[in-house]
């Protein structure tokens, strides 16, 4: 249950968005349209969760993963043609991923890049090489996979215990950023902005709590899109994603219909905790334009210095990655 689907579950869940986007989207919505959306988020999931545990327990599951679940549940018809959908997502899934580890890749080594950072190439170039890596550990097993996908896991999770540490550490203590420190932002060059851990919770909470969907931001200058609740939830959405990641494991599980039903409602849960409590938190340690000005925020508040989000944001986008080439193999 652990190393065949809890853990894939929630390598696959945690992604870039809690990362990058949960600060902005806190800046954005509010504490409290923030907290709403992401609740109805994993809400769908968790909904989501149910069905497929009810499906796994009734009769037995061989070899295919989630396409056996569900060509067996809708026929084969509407099954293939699910499972072929479901294939391609799992294999563009995978190309996303990578392209993102490399875009943090050049943020950690900006000195270690195969061709320069920022250069569109370096980014098919590097990604290739990540891809080629993750198909050598997928041909080679489950074992190498789940092996190589707990490792990775266990980094996020740190990370994400750092992120939490910062936050109620709070500024000007050891190894986090002081109060007041400088970004370089893209539109405007260097701005001061400020930010106050949990201690200040009682002030920042108040002013954060409603929405500001037309306030400016200059964390995504390129962004001009006024948002609202319903787009907001739309950007959100994809965090939710990833409970397939277990059930995809199901000729290799001694025993999938006990295993996935459990396995997937435990990391569909934890990590849906997770997610709401970070969105309380950071309406609650920054004042708004920090939120929406600050692209790193995540960082900036992490401990015991920022780097350290740059790392997770890597692990989890190579585990997300290695979790769908396999499940786009497993649909074979």
């Amino acid at each position: 249950v652990v190393f065949g689907v809890i853990f894939p579950c929630m390598s696959n869940i945690l992604g870039v968005i809690l990362f990058l986007r949960a600060p902005w989207i806190v800046g954005k919505a509010g504490i409290g349209n923030a907290f709403g959306l992401v609740f109805i988020c994993c809400t769908c999931t968790f909904v989501t969760t149910l069905s497929l545990s009810a499906v796994a327990t009734n009769g037995k599951i061989r070899g295919g993963g989630s396409y056996f679940i569900i060509s067996r549940s809708m026929g084969p018809a509407l099954g293939a043609g699910v499972g072929l959908c479901f294939y391609m997502a799992n294999s563009i899934g995978a190309a996303m991923y990578l392209m993102g580890t490399v875009e943090a890749w050049e943020v950690a080594m900006p000195n270690a890049q195969l061709i320069g950072v920022g250069d569109i190439n370096n980014i098919r170039c590097t990604a290739l090489v990540l891809l080629c890596a993750c198909l050598l550990v997928v041909g080679g097993g489950l074992k190498y996979v789940v092996r190589l996908g707990t490792v990775f896991l266990f980094v996020v999770l740190l990370v994400i215990l750092c992120m939490y540490l910062g936050c109620f550490i709070g500024p000007d203590q050891a190894g986090t950023q002081p109060n007041s420190y400088s970004v370089n932002l893209l539109d405007s060059g260097v701005k001061t902005l400020t930010w106050g851990g949990i201690g200040r919770a009682a002030e920042f909470a108040g002013d954060n709590w409603g929405p500001a969907w037309e306030a400016s931001q200059s964390a995504y200058p390129a962004d001009t899109t006024i948002y609202n609740f319903m787009t907001m939830m739309g950007l959100w959405f994809p965090a939710n994603t990833g409970i397939m990641a277990g059930s995809n494991r199901s000729a290799d599980l001694a025993d999938p219909s006990g295993s996935i039903p459990k396995g997937t409602l435990f990391a569909q849960i934890f990590t849906s905790f997770i997610y709401l409590s970070f969105i309380v938190i950071y309406g609650c340690v920054a004042p708004r334009q920090t939120l929406l000005d600050d692209k790193f925020f995540a960082s900036t508040a992490a401990f015991p210095f920022k780097e350290v989000v740059i790392w997770g944001v890597m692990a989890s986008t190579i585990g997300a990655a290695g979790a769908c080439c396999w499940g786009g193999a497993g649909c074979c």
